[in-house]
């Protein structure tokens, strides 16, 4: 496989972008292909959008399951005075 033909891949780029303005030095020079794929992910708008999508989606449905829940509200009150009372 070619530069050229790997460059050619729209999902490709990013990582091909990455991995070559990835510092040599930056920790001991020692980075796997994981290690890459992992920085690039993080570092992705699409995979951002996505997780943040996935994260109101998951808000919506909490929001949802909680309006089907009954609600229970208590009223209450005390009134305290020096005069007995006699009934």
């Amino acid at each position: 496989m070619t530069i050229r033909s790997f460059a050619s891949k729209a999902r490709d780029v990013p990582l091909l972008l990455l991995l070559l303005s990835w510092p040599a030095g930056a920790q001991d020079g020692a980075y796997s292909l994981s290690a890459a794929v992992e920085a690039v992910l993080r570092r992705s708008p699409g995979v951002q959008g996505a997780t943040l999508r996935v994260r109101e989606a998951a808000a919506a449905l909490r929001e949802v399951q909680g309006k089907s829940l009954p609600e229970l509200s208590v009223n209450g009150a005390f009134t305290r005075g020096d005069q007995p009372v006699y009934a």
